[in-house]
Order: C-alpha cells, then sequence, then structure tokens
C-alpha cells in the first residue's frame, strides 16, 4: 500500500456508512485489503504494519496471534504479530492497538511484563494518527 493509498484510506474512513451493531466502546468495524478489523485504529496499524513489511523493516506480518502467558493458560489474543531483523536472526514481535484500556486488558498487559515471550508495541491514538504508546520488554528478556 503506497503513502496516497493510505492516504484515500483515510479519506474513506471519514464518510458515513452502515455501522451495523454498535460496538460498546464506539468502535466502527472496518476492511483493509479484504481482512475485517473490529475498530479504524487497528485497521489503521495494519495499514502501517504492511508499508513497514513492505519496505522490509519487518516481515511475516499476521493478524491475530494468541499467547499464553502462564502455566494456567491465561491467553491472550493480539492483534498482529510479525518477525523484526536482529543482528542474531529475526526474532518474533506483537502489536496491540488499544482504543480503551478496560481491566482485561491491564491484567493482561501486567502478566505480559512478567511473562511475555517478547516485546509488545502498544499502539495508541486515533485511526488519523496513530503512534506507539509504548514498548514491553518483559523482565528477562533482552534483545
Amino acid at each position: 500500500m503506497s503513502i496516497a493509498e493510505y492516504k484515500e484510506y483515510l479519506d474513506s474512513l471519514k464518510k458515513p456508512g452502515h455501522r451495523g451493531r454498535e460496538h460498546k466502546f464506539g468502535a466502527v468495524r472496518t476492511s483493509v485489503d479484504g481482512r475485517s478489523f473490529p475498530s479504524k485504529l487497528e485497521a489503521s496499524v495494519f495499514s502501517i504494519l504492511q508499508i513497514m513489511e513492505r519496505d522490509c523493516h519487518i516481515s511475516h506480518l499476521k493478524q491475530y496471534d494468541t499467547v499464553f502467558l502462564t502455566e494456567a493458560k491465561i491467553s491472550w489474543k493480539l492483534d498482529f504479530c510479525c518477525f523484526a531483523p536482529m543482528k542474531g536472526g529475526p526474532e518474533k514481535e506483537w502489536h496491540e492497538a488499544k482504543g480503551v484500556e478496560n481491566s482485561d486488558y491491564l491484567i493482561k498487559l501486567k502478566l505480559w511484563r512478567y511473562y511475555g515471550p517478547g516485546k509488545l508495541h502498544v499502539w495508541k491514538g486515533s485511526h488519523e494518527k496513530p503512534y506507539i504508546h509504548e514498548t514491553v520488554i518483559p523482565r528477562g528478556w533482552h534483545d
């Protein structure tokens, strides 16, 4: 997706359309490149990650990846995972678009800080200006 295509996509999100069932946090379901996303923010993050993949900053972009955070099998279904190039070889990292911080998210974020398998990038902002709010590196994990 080119920068021009991304800007055209952002303009298309501003147009009124059928919203269907209301999301409890006000998110609007959106589609990009034939993929469906529960929010405009998540769709925008996907578009940015697609550009990063095209420019070889990441590889093997995948939508939705489930990670088990404890031996008790507490799982977190994250929005995206990919591989980032590192000196010792590519390393898996995760991306989560977060519009509203609910209690479930805060608990899983805390568990990630202790038991996460690698870097987690938390994206915030609006669909027009998403940004990485925080990169969480679990205790005992090193680049």
